[in-house]
C-alpha cells in the first residue's frame, strides 16, 4: 500500500509530542516500539477513496446523454474490476471564483450505477449532471457504500 517506516518512540522519555509522532505516520504500514519493549504494527492511509477521471457523457454516434458520465478509474482495466465499483459515491469537487459558505471548494455527487464495456470504464449518474467543462477532471470514488 505504502511505505514502510520503523518509527521510535520512547514513551517513558516523553521526548517526542504526539504532534511529531502523527507528522511521522504520515500513511504506510509502521512499527512502533513502546518504552517497554512492546511492538505495535499498524497500517495508515493516506485517502478513503479511488480516483478517477470523468471520460465524457454516454453517447450514441449522433446524440448525446447527458444524465449518465462515463468515469475511467484509476487501475481498473477489466469489467470484473469494474463490477466492485457498482453502487458507490462519486465526487466531483471544483473549485470556483465566489465564495460561498466560508469556502471557494465546490462538489457535485453522484452515483455509479453499471459497467460500460470491457476495459473498466463505469457508468454515473449526478446531480445536477456534470458540465462539459469538466471531461478530463478528476473525481473521487468513495469506498462506502462496502458491499464486502
Amino acid at each position: 500500500m505504502g511505505t514502510t517506516r520503523s518509527v521510535q518512540y520512547e514513551i517513558d522519555h516523553g521526548s517526542r509530542d504526539g504532534y511529531s509522532l502523527g507528522a511521522a505516520l504520515a500513511g504506510g504500514e509502521f512499527t512502533i516500539v513502546l518504552g517497554s519493549g512492546l511492538t505495535v504494527s499498524f497500517l495508515t492511509f493516506d485517502r478513503l477513496y479511488s480516483k478517477g477521471r470523468l471520460l465524457s457523457f454516454r453517447r450514441g454516434l449522433r446524440n448525446t446523454k447527458p444524465h449518465t458520465t462515463l468515469i475511467q478509474v484509476e487501475g481498473c482495466t477489466t469489467k470484473k474490476d469494474a463490477q466492485f465499483y457498482i453502487g458507490k459515491r462519486v465526487a466531483y469537487v471544483y473549485k470556483t471564483r465566489h465564495e460561498k459558505r466560508g469556502s471557494n471548494m465546490r462538489v457535485i455527487w453522484g452515483k455509479i450505477n453499471a459497467d460500460h464495456g470491457n476495459s473498466g470504464v463505469v457508468r454515473a449518474k449526478f446531480s445536477p449532471n456534470i458540465p462539459s467543462q469538466a471531461f478530463g477532471k478528476p473525481v473521487r470514488i468513495m469506498l462506502y457504500p462496502s458491499s464486502i
